[in-house]
């Protein structure tokens, strides 16, 4: 990893990220473009709205399943795909084995929108193509940025203004706080992490100073979203990218502006309800991981089926046990947990071979690049895209999210793609 410490300024033409500038030449035709450009599309909607989001990336699908036919040629099948593909395999059995067949096959659809890994793999074959669906992220991040920064809170007021006339206690924060979204929280830090990238490998998004108060407001948008594992994730991969790729004061400002965030009332307020989680009276993700999960692996060492748990099961076990658990749950709060006892052993044997691939690939990209090239950014930005929603899972079940799924399968198929620098372009300069 090169430790030369880089400003934020763009560097013209270094990165330059278009939707239709690609020359159409034998190798890529009209048709591979159009699929590019709904890829794009499906990386915008992926953002904020998950039926367009998915019905953009099934176009782009069959856009370049058509051209892979018509010029016979294959998808870029990478490590991450293959991955992708067997641990498909080892859900399906485990559902076939499983509890409830019937309820787990219906759920295996959403395994199949990490086709996207392929696709990407195959359509961001240069840093240009990288660039723009990332572009195309950051855009549809700023759609979701301004429903939680204007109409949230408007949102939170009219449910507390409910609240008094209906003769309760009304609390603002409280309300604000279920308006939140886990989804929204991942999706935003994963913004944060692409628009850094885009900006440190010289790609003007829009202008410098629109896509920096760009970065203010996603950050803004973050802590209205008052999700604390979101929180967290962001100042670790941030602190990492501000570590290696930006000068030492951008590292002070990131830290006082850590602090300065950390003491607004409802962040503190937030944090503070952390004990909570520990509490093995509230039916939390504590008894979850303690109480409940281990029965059920002891019981099923093959998995109960993709997706087959339920609030039911979840409050039989806790009678079972002697505990109480959270109603209307039906899933444990965490990737590896849940991971293990839908599909057991062998399936999170899978996963963690899967994600670990797709690391190697992301670094390899990171080490192989020139010092403080453009490519070394976008590859950076795009491990630690990663490597968040890893964390994450960890406390939260983000790999069953269909957005999130998406955009787990679009990191990982542009980690894995061959992608080179455009001929010409620039990289960033040392200080």
């Amino acid at each position: 990893m090169a430790h030369e410490q880089h400003d934020l300024s763009p560097v013209t033409s270094s990165c330059q990220a278009g939707f239709g500038h690609e020359d159409v030449d034998e190798q890529h035709s009209r048709l591979e473009l159009w699929a590019y450009r709904l890829l794009c599309a499906a990386a915008f909607g992926a953002a904020f709205s998950l039926p367009l989001g998915r019905t953009m990336m099934g176009f782009s699908f069959l856009l370049l399943l058509v051209d892979c036919v018509r010029r016979r040629r294959r998808f870029a099948f990478s490590p991450a795909a293959w991955g992708w593909v067997v641990f498909l395999a080892v859900a399906t059995f485990a559902s076939v084995v499983g509890v409830d067949p019937a309820r787990s096959f219906l759920k295996l659809e959403k395994l199949i929108w990490f086709v996207g890994i392929p696709v990407a793999a195959t359509l961001a074959y240069n840093r240009a193509r990288v660039c723009g669906i990332l572009t195309a992220f950051v855009a549809g991040v700023g759609v979701l940025t301004l429903q939680i920064v204007v109409v949230r809170p408007v949102e939170a007021w009219f449910a507390m203004r409910h609240a008094v006339a209906a003769g309760e206690v009304g609390d603002y924060l409280r309300d604000i706080t279920y308006l939140g979204s886990m989804t929204d929280g991942q999706t935003l830090m994963l913004g944060i992490v692409a628009l850094a990238g885009l900006i440190a490998a010289g790609g003007v998004v829009w202008r410098r100073s629109v896509d920096l108060a760009g970065l203010v407001l996603f950050v803004a948008a973050l802590v209205v979203n008052l999700k604390r594992g979101s929180w967290i994730c962001t100042v670790v991969v941030m602190g990492a990218f501000a570590a290696t790729r930006m000068k030492l004061r951008y590292l002070v400002m990131l830290a006082i502006a850590t602090v300065v965030v950390l003491f607004l009332p409802p962040v503190w307020e937030r944090f503070s309800d952390l004990r909570d989680e520990f509490d093995m009276t509230r039916g939390g993700r504590m008894v979850m991981w303690t109480r409940i999960a281990p029965p059920l692996i002891r019981a099923h060492p093959f998995g109960i089926g993709y997706r087959a748990l339920t609030s039911e099961m979840m409050q039989n076990v806790a009678r079972e046990q002697g505990v109480d658990v959270e109603p209307g749950r039906n899933h444990l709060h965490s990737n590896p947990i849940q991971i293990l006892i839908a599909t057991g052993w062998l399936g999170l044997a899978v996963y963690a071979l899967w994600m670990g691939v797709g690391l190697i690939n992301g670094f390899q990209r990171v080490f192989s690049a020139p010092r403080g090239s453009p490519d070394q950014s976008i590859a950076l930005s795009l491990v630690l895209m990663l490597v968040g929603l890893i964390l994450n899972g960890l406390v939260e079940y983000n790999f069953g999210d269909g957005e999130l799924v998406m955009l787990y399968s679009m990191v990982l198929g542009m980690m894995g793609a061959a992608w080179s620098a455009m001929p010409g372009a620039s990289e960033l300069s040392s200080d």
